[in-house]
């Protein structure tokens, strides 16, 4: 019968270590309701797992490895179990079994594992003959084949080595059994020990067969050691297993047998009414050489394993494509308890080799393969394997490294870890973009144009276009001769010039027998013919020309996509670029790109920091004079290589209320201008702007002076830009200037003083000196200096009236005003200075003091002020 992989079997954690493919590795018999099953179930995650039970009820199924094991020889098996279940209750169970029955061998489902008998029928028999097993029994079935584990300290899952053939009945333990229990079949179980199911988990199991030799003759066999450890837990302390157990004789055990006793090895699984997922896992299959097959790719790095983590990262498939290069190594170690006792003869690779050269893979490199030694200390031998790819095609395929050997004329397979190989076609690579030379659009991408001008029939030049692309070739696909591009293009696109640059050359233009321009009702077809690609890195083409539309403007929403062919037939059709698309608009201010920048002087003062943008201290005039005299300029340039002439541009520039022009030229000719309000600003507007040719440039000067406004803010800024309009549309802006400022002053000084406070007294007496009750925080004389000249300048003040009280005409005081002892009733007296370029500074009344003089005895009560007169004079 042969099988036939079905469902994968989800295993919920991965093995805990990594290991060779084993699909291939174990015959399999299944049986469900104890009929032959064509379909097994698998894990396809993981290679190195094989599946005992797949959570099928009333199953059974047994795996016996490809090679039996000889007796004579030491053998150990290390492997990892898995057991798991959807339901409460996990059943039944599975072993671990050496038998010398057959390669379909297989016992009864349910309690007997795959590997007992009939326990509840009349006869016991259906069990694999000649065979040990060691059972891992997730259920104890103390009625019948766990009788004897019913009555023991062990009352529920176990682990024992059990002899499926040494059936009992239960009759032995008539006293402590119930009587429904007596007279069923049980079988003995040896060296049992507790079972907790770690459920969901990977628990790891080692074997160990160590053979016995009569009067320690190794010629006499009569049996061996069978040891067993679950998750570092001794099962008993190793079980004497006798010869005859396998061969079916009993004097093969007392006196030994001179033949070679082959037996196969393996696993058997069962489940009734309750189900399981088991699992097997090994990281080096037993009895066999341990080959670990390792990559590395163009001759560069470390070798990997197939799915090693590098960097906390899992490798990826290797990825081949036509010309790469490829490394195998092949480590083969061999276990000395490998159950076979001998040297590996004649080793070889076979199939992997021919697999390679079908799949594309030339070999050019193959190091010998020695004979392996059965030796625990020898090192792994190394195999390395080159060649490169040969074939260029796009594929998934999977290996396995296996080797071929013999021993003493029998002949071996042993599997290696497998290999995923992803092989990558090597296609040519089309990239293109599309561009607006004329008039570039905010909106544009590389792929698609926004406002593209197709011309009209007033003037037929529209845009200039160019297509770009590119087709790139990394030099290996090979028969890339005569390979012809072609770029699609809208029927009223006029081809000026074609150039194409191999590598990072300069570009060529084409020669016309070069190319070929077919017109197919709204495109032209332009196909460039008789490209060679091969050993091209990259080839690159342009294509320019200009729109010249003389009908409607039509958005279609065409697609123009450069494609590759080869005589006449696409290569493949990957091989397309991107499809670019325009929208087309018959607005002509979208072929003009005017460039504005503006600038302004003062031509009367010259502030510091004024820059050609920016004037500070601009006097706008008084009552007593007009301001200063401005000019302003602004370069206007056409940019852009569009129409033979543009006319019919307005220049709009807003200016400050009480700016009065007086002269407007652009160059030196004087031009007319208009005065004009908009949204409450007075503004300059320049009518007929024209421009005869791309790239001119024209200088639009105006000037004017300040003249007196009431109510004008000196403190204040002005700020403004110029715009160029088409046909005085307001709306639509041609272009914007940069920004110019003016900041204004009034070219004044001007001080304010705070009132002298001397204090509330209840006596007076002559020459009393009284002092300032003013907040010394405060300024007492205050300034605003606005002079954009800062000459020098004196201080002085004078009391001006004797102290009188509003409220009381017969009140008498008399109070002088002293400062630095001087009686400022007698004339002006110099209070401050202030020095050439010098703003002048506030002044605090604790800094210059302004005393009060006393001089009489007798004062009659009031609330008594003078007035002080101040002046300011130029120099000192």
């Amino acid at each position: 019968m042969i099988l036939i992989k079905a469902a994968d079997v989800k295993i919920n954690k991965a093995p805990p270590v990594s290991g060779p493919a084993i699909d291939k590795q174990f015959n399999i018999n299944k049986y469900v309701n104890d009929k032959s099953s064509s379909e097994f179930n698998q894990s396809t995650s993981y290679g190195n797992v094989q599946i005992i039970a797949d959570g099928t009820a009333a199953s059974k199924q047994s795996l016996w490895f490809n090679n039996k094991v000889n007796l004579k020889y030491k053998f150990s098996n290390d492997f990892y179990i898995y057991i798991d279940s959807d339901s409460p209750t996990v059943g039944d169970g599975l072993t671990f079994t050496m038998q010398n029955d057959s390669f379909s061998a297989i016992g009864v489902n349910g309690e007997s594992l795959g590997s007992y008998g009939t326990f509840r029928e009349s006869n016991y028999s259906k069990y694999i003959k000649r065979a040990v097993s060691l059972e891992f029994d997730n259920y104890i079935n103390s009625d019948y084949s766990d009788a004897q584990l019913g009555i023991s300290s062990i009352k529920g899952s176990h682990i024992a080595i059990v002899y499926p053939n040494e059936f009992l009945k239960n009759n032995d333990y008539k006293s402590s059994l119930p009587r429904e229990s007596r007279n069923h079949f049980y079988i003995p179980h040896y060296d049992a020990i507790p079972f907790s199911v770690n459920r969901g988990n990977w628990v790891p199991v080692s074997i160990q067969w160590t053979p016995k030799f009569k009067d320690n003759n190794p010629n006499y066999l009569t049996g061996g050691d069978f040891k067993a450890i679950y998750n570092g837990e001794s099962v008993g302390s190793g079980k004497y297993i006798p010869i005859g157990q396998f061969t079916g004789k009993n004097s093969d055990s007392n006196n030994g047998t001179v033949k070679d006793v082959d037996v196969y090895w393996g696993f058997t699984g069962a489940t009734g009414e309750q189900t399981m997922i088991a699992a097997i896992a090994y990281g080096k299959l037993p009895q066999v050489p341990y080959i670990t097959l390792q990559y590395r790719k163009n001759e560069s790095g470390d070798y990997y394993i197939d799915g090693t983590t590098v960097n906390n990262k899992k490798m990826p498939p290797l990825s081949l494509s036509y010309g790469d290069t490829v490394e195998f190594k092949l480590a083969i170690s061999n276990n000395p308890n490998n159950g076979l006792g001998k040297n590996l003869e004649n080793p070889q690779v076979r199939n992997f080799i021919e697999q390679l050269k079908a799949d594309g893979i030339q070999i050019t490199t193959l190091s010998p393969i020695p004979n392996i030694p059965v030796d625990a200390s020898s090192e792994p031998s190394v195999v390395y394997l080159k060649g490169f790819v040969n074939k260029n095609y796009t594929a998934e395929k999977k290996y396995h490294a296996d080797i071929y050997y013999s021993i003493d004329g029998k002949n071996y397979v042993s599997p290696s870890n497998s290999l995923n190989v992803n092989y990558i076609q090597r296609k040519l690579l089309l990239t293109n973009s599309i561009q607006n030379v004329t008039n570039p659009n905010p909106d544009d991408t590389s792929n698609s144009l926004k406002k593209v001008f197709p011309g009209n029939s007033k003037n037929s030049n529209g845009d200039v276009i160019k297509f770009n692309f590119s087709i790139s070739n990394d030099g290996k696909i090979p028969g890339l001769n005569n390979v012809n591009v072609t770029q699609p293009v809208p029927a009223f696109f006029n081809t000026d010039n074609i150039y194409i640059s191999y590598e990072n050359g300069n570009m060529q233009k084409l020669m016309p027998n070069q190319y070929t321009v077919t017109t197919k009702g709204k495109f032209k077809f332009i196909n460039i013919k008789n490209i060679s690609m091969n050993n091209k890195n990259k080839i690159n083409f342009s294509i320019q020309g200009r729109f010249s539309n003389n009908g409607p403007v039509v958005n279609d929403g065409s697609s123009y996509t450069p494609y590759i062919n080869k005589n006449g037939t696409s290569i493949s059709d990957d091989i397309n670029g991107l499809g670019d698309t325009m929208e087309f608009s018959d607005d002509y201010r979208n072929r003009i790109n005017i460039l504005s920048k503006s600038s302004l002087k003062n031509l009367g003062y010259k502030d510091s920091k004024d820059t050609d943008t920016e004037l500070y201290n601009v006097f706008p005039g008084n009552s007593d004079s007009t301001g200063d005299s401005i000019e302003y300029k602004t370069l206007i340039t056409n940019t852009k290589d569009s129409v033979s002439s543009i006319s019919n541009l307005n220049y709009f520039m807003a200016i400050p209320d009480n700016f009065n022009v007086s002269e407007v030229k652009i160059d030196s000719s004087d031009v007319k201008y208009s005065i004009v309000k908009e949204n409450e600003t007075k503004n300059i507007l320049v009518k007929g702007l024209s421009f005869d040719n791309s790239n001119q440039s024209k200088v639009l000067t105006i000037k004017g002076n300040f003249d007196s406004v009431e109510n004008f803010s000196y403190n204040s800024n002005f700020s403004t830009s110029s715009k160029i309009l088409l046909d005085g549309d307001y709306e639509n802006i041609l272009s914007q200037s940069n920004i110019i400022k003016m900041g204004f002053t009034d070219n004044s000084l001007n001080f304010s003083v705070d009132d002298l406070n001397f204090g509330l007294h209840s006596h007076l007496y002559a020459n009393q000196i009284i002092n300032s009750t003013n907040d010394d925080s405060n300024p007492y004389v205050e300034f605003e200096d606005r002079r954009r000249q800062k000459n020098a300048f004196s201080l002085s003040l004078k009391q001006e009236s004797p102290y009188f009280d509003d409220e009381n005409s017969n009140a008498d005081f008399e109070g002088h005003l002293l400062y630095n002892n001087q009686d400022l009733t007698l004339g002006y007296t110099n209070y401050a200075n202030y020095a050439k370029n010098k703003s002048a500074e506030n002044i605090y009344i604790d800094k210059k003091p302004i005393k009060l003089k006393v001089y009489s005895n007798y004062n009659v009560q009031g609330n008594y002020k003078t007035v002080v007169n101040w002046k300011i004079k130029n120099g000192f």
